[in-house]
């Protein structure tokens, strides 16, 4: 099963992303998410960041507020994020581990900035697999 797929858009980016369960899809979310902004398979963590978020019963809407606090931590931060491990993803909430590299020159960007995670067309499906997201992004 492959973790994400870019789809072709004419304004925005946008992926789908797949998993056997929700910590998985979360985590395969997050690589499609900052693999539109450089080539993440290249690089070696040198940052580990423990990123938590409380349950707010939507599995969606947690999904989105997830991948906007870890672009807002690569905004504010300058941590580029390349590794996802979501330790638990339950009625408590999100506790995931993130791992990195600061930001630099040298990365090896793919050109495209991703902004914002938007609702727009946002949607997470149980399938026979497992789940399945389609998220879209302001570049």
């Amino acid at each position: 099963m492959p973790r994400y797929r870019t789809i072709r858009h004419t304004a925005d980016k946008a992926i789908d992303a797949w998993g056997r369960s929700l910590p998985e899809l979360f985590e395969n979310s997050a690589y499609g998410t900052f693999s539109l902004i450089a080539d993440i398979n290249r690089l070696k963590p040198e940052i580990k960041k423990e990123v938590k978020l409380p349950n707010n019963k939507d599995i969606p809407l947690m999904l989105v507020e997830w991948l906007s606090e870890l672009l807002y931590i690569f905004d504010t931060e300058k941590i580029l994020f390349c590794r996802f491990k979501v330790n638990s993803l339950d009625e408590r909430g999100i506790d995931s581990v993130c791992e990195g590299v600061k930001v630099r020159p040298d990365l090896p960007w793919r050109g495209s900035y991703v902004k914002a995670v938007t609702y727009h067309n946002l949607k997470v499906e149980r399938t026979e697999k497992g789940y399945r997201a389609k998220i879209f992004f302001d570049v």
